[in-house]
């Protein structure tokens, strides 16, 4: 024990010191350390090892995918010159700008057509009437012939100034009376919006929330004062991290702001309650002393325990954003630790705290202590319960993840899906195994497969080199439509003689669903002169969130290791350190529960959660062990500080369902649901575990 005491020692000694460091380091970050920018970039969540993602790059090697911005153009008028002329003054402006930019509309079509239409007129309803019934074209005008598409193709979006050409779309027309705007491009500059708006709500509800639970429990503003330090410390270290790192935040990195922050908190908690604990001891130094003995080693393990948790997306994710998250959380959580500790003992001497109101914790926790064997055997019984709806959880597939909810870009895309044929496709490319025999097999092929496809009641919409239109040029030559749509034929490259049949579906579940089933009894019988290949952007989310579950299994299998030696070194009983995990594996059965129950289905965010709550719940049962094992005391205080730490992350969690996007709201009242479970397992199965071991003196 010498050695322990003397590093706690040092650590109160050289407190002046050791804060100097840190306000130094502090503004020293504010000085130098930018701010990181917020990105909606959506390409971290590709699996670029993986064979989906393989196949989907060599779809677009063959037909060039280039980037699009979708334009709905709602007239105002029915005067199709007027609006032409409109029209082709947004695309000279934006050709002229961006050399290698194409720009398809259907009124293009109207003179090289004009001879085919029945009724030659100027109104714009008559030719969108006439227009839809022409393969491709028809993709372009909405089921209701109220409004029609301009779609603007460009090689990459990187040069693309997006406010520039936002000024152009929303150039005030008489002749139009609305331009909706979407790509990829919108909806991740949208994201970064809402991102921005997510970190900065989410902090702020915290703060606020976390400064009212201090007053109200230890009725002293020198407690915030503490608190500002504890959480300035954390917060600044995770920026310092994000910079280094070269991260920028996105949809995922938001949630290492205010888990950080919690954590902090709930660390600071646990040495003000400590501090009030030894408010018999005068020297405020030996006092400070023992407060740091005594939470120093159970709070680093938890710290190492949590961050193990979040490590492990790092190794086991082939998502980069997810590998980002994990590697920044665990080290963020690690430095938290440390500033805590450091700054602690220079702050708490200047406190005066002499009592903690805390009658309505202390009466919870009783009712809790007392009926701990009831509570206990309904929280086993719940875990068998979900062992049997383990397999009876769905991963499904949902592009809605990334839209905010109610935003602009997100009511734009609800309309073109409910107006024009989805945007949502599977791409089927077909080979001539020997490029040296005619295309006649794949072509009668295609013929046969047009028709099996016909009857799929998933598919909305079929496309392919069979949707020939020819009319005659002004040379009275005949021409087929697709070679004036821009890009070439959209579904027949010369050069490697590869063709390709485009499906449309309403969703991209019903992608997966039809690629895993009826695809495969389709192509069954393809001749063996032809290469069969399909891709999609639908089955790369499917296999993003096949992924995470995956990793889900392998991070909880990993976390759950470094817990059990964890407990181990304080129990030094393998049979107590398992018995002791029990408490930890309730929560995991509630989450199981509350996705069957409530429909949940696992993707990129919900998946996260059953790791991020393992990791944060393991913090009670190391605090609780280090206790009842290694200093053989009572709970006393602790019952206080650990049911104010699973308040805090149980409210503080509810903070998220103000989010933007649907699956962060899922996430904080699903992960608020499990921290109320687990602080219940904590209070009455541990205790009853405890019980257990102090009859039979189990070492």
């Amino acid at each position: 024990m010498g050695n322990k005491d003397g590093f706690y020692k040092i650590i109160v000694r050289n407190n002046k010191l050791l804060f100097a460091i840190f306000i130094s380091t502090i503004f020293f970050l504010i000085v130098t350390i930018p701010t990181p920018k917020f990105n909606g970039d959506l390409s971290g969540f590709n699996l670029e090892k993986n064979k989906e993602f393989i196949k989907y790059q060599n779809k677009d090697s063959i037909f060039k995918n280039k980037s699009k911005i979708f334009l709905e153009v709602i007239p105002n008028s029915n005067n199709r010159k007027e609006i032409q002329k409109k029209i082709k003054k947004i695309s000279q402006e934006i050709t002229s700008k961006y050399k290698n930019s194409t720009v398809t509309n259907p009124l293009t079509y109207y003179d090289k057509m004009i001879r085919h239409w029945k009724i030659k007129n100027n109104q714009l309803s008559t030719f969108l009437k006439q227009a839809k019934e022409v393969p491709e074209l028809k993709k372009l005008i909405s089921n209701d012939l109220k409004s029609f598409l301009v779609i603007i193709s460009f090689d990459d979006f990187k040069s693309i100034d997006i406010d520039y050409l936002n000024n152009i779309f929303q150039e005030p027309f008489s002749e139009i009376k609305k331009i909706n705007v979407f790509s990829i491009a919108h909806l991740e500059t949208s994201i970064e919006k809402y991102v921005t708006k997510d970190v900065m709500n989410l902090t702020l509800l915290i703060l606020i929330f976390f400064s009212l639970y201090i007053i109200l429990s230890f009725r002293d503003f020198k407690a915030l004062i503490f608190m500002a330090f504890t959480i300035l410390g954390p917060i600044s270290i995770s920026l310092l991290v994000f910079y280094f790192l070269n991260v920028q935040v996105n949809l995922i990195s938001l949630l290492v702001f205010p888990i950080v922050l919690i954590l902090a908190l709930s660390d600071s908690i646990h040495l003000l309650t400590g501090f009030v604990k030894f408010k018999h001891i005068e020297n405020r130094e030996k006092r400070t002393e023992k407060v740091i003995a005594n939470y120093f080693i159970p709070s680093f393990f938890s710290s190492l325990t949590t961050a193990a948790a979040f490590l492990s997306f790092y190794f086991f994710n082939d998502s980069v954003f997810i590998q980002q998250f994990g590697m920044i959380t665990s080290i963020a959580l690690m430095l938290e630790f440390l500033i805590v500790f450091s700054i602690a003992p220079f702050l708490l001497p200047w406190l005066h705290i002499k009592k903690i109101n805390d009658y309505n914790i202390n009466m919870l926790s009783n009712f809790l202590f007392k009926n701990k064997k009831t509570i206990s055997i309904g929280l086993i019984l719940v875990l068998i319960t979900s062992l049997t709806l383990v397999n009876k959880l769905s991963v499904r597939t949902s592009t809605d993840i990334f839209f905010p909810v109610n935003s602009e870009i997100s009511h734009v895309r609800n309309r073109l899906m409910d107006k024009y044929y989805s945007t949502i496709k599977l791409d089927i490319l077909l080979t001539n195994k020997d490029k040296k025999k005619n295309n006649q097999i794949i072509e009668n092929y295609i013929i046969e497969l047009n028709k099996r496809f016909e009857n799929e009641a998933l598919i909305v919409n079929i496309s392919s080199s069979l949707d020939k239109f020819y009319f005659k040029t002004r040379y009275g030559v005949k021409a087929n439509l697709f070679n004036f749509l821009g890009n070439g034929n959209p579904y027949y490259d010369e050069k490697t003689n590869t063709q390709r049949i485009e499906l449309k579906f309403k969703s991209a579940q019903d992608v997966v669903d039809f690629s895993n089933g009826k695809l495969l009894e389709i192509i069954n019988d393809s001749p063996k002169e032809i290469n069969i290949s399909y891709s999609s952007m639908g089955l790369l989310l499917n296999e993003m969130n096949n992924s995470i579950t995956t990793s889900l299994i392998k991070s909880l299998l990993s976390s759950g290791l470094v817990i059990f030696l964890i407990i181990l070194i304080m129990t030094k009983s393998i049979f107590a350190s398992l018995l002791s995990l029990l408490p930890n594996l309730i929560p995991l059965g509630f989450i199981i529960i509350i996705y069957y129950v409530f429909n949940i289905n696992i993707n990129v965010i919900t998946a996260l959660t059953a790791v991020i709550s393992i990791g944060l719940l393991d913090d009670d049962t190391v605090h609780i062990l280090y206790r009842k094992f290694w200093l053989k005391k009572p709970m006393e205080e602790l019952s206080f500080s650990i049911l104010s730490s699973a308040i805090i992350l149980t409210i503080c969690f509810a903070f998220f369902m103000t989010s933007s996007f649907k699956p962060i709201v899922a996430f904080g009242w699903v992960c608020s649901l499990i921290f109320i479970i687990g602080i219940i397992s904590e209070m009455t199965l541990m205790q009853w575990i405890l019980q257990y071991f102090g009859k039979n003196k189990i070492n």
